[in-house]
């Protein structure tokens, strides 16, 4: 199937299962976007005229969460944030679980939030996603 996010000819001109699936694809809550004046814009509501040019709107890769980490002692090896937005430091590599991070015992995770002492940065990865190791690690 053809990459909908890649369409470069006008819809009357698309074969009708690639058309079916543009509309199939709004249909089902993804975003259409339309070429004209040189430039692509959402349409809220498109009205699949043959001449234009429509394709599904491209989404972003995710990001990844960063941290400075020199504010943190060597000791503390990655960090993780947790489904609630809430970051924490580990000595060991934590693993994912239900809806946070845990590591191996109590002491492993430090109860402190980066993001408060803005040396975090959020990224738009999925939480079980955003684990940060801390790049001079030898592991």
């Amino acid at each position: 199937m053809e990459d909908l996010t890649k369409i470069e000819k006008p819809f009357g001109l698309l074969s009708r299962p690639v058309q079916d699936s543009l509309v199939n694809h709004f249909y089902r809550g993804g975003e259409i976007e339309s070429y004209a004046q040189g430039g692509w814009r959402v349409h809220s509501e498109p009205s699949w005229v043959s001449f234009i040019t429509y394709r599904a709107k491209p989404v972003p890769a995710p990001t990844h969460d960063t941290i400075d980490w020199s504010s943190i002692k060597p000791e503390w090896k990655y960090a993780a944030r947790d489904e609630d937005g809430n970051v924490y430091v580990y000595q060991v590599i934590p693993s994912a679980k239900y809806t946070s991070w845990v590591g191996w015992s109590h002491d492993d995770g430090l109860g402190i939030n980066p993001r408060l002492l803005n040396i975090h940065t959020r990224g738009t990865c999925d939480w079980k996603d955003s684990l940060i190791k801390r790049p001079d690690t030898g592991e």
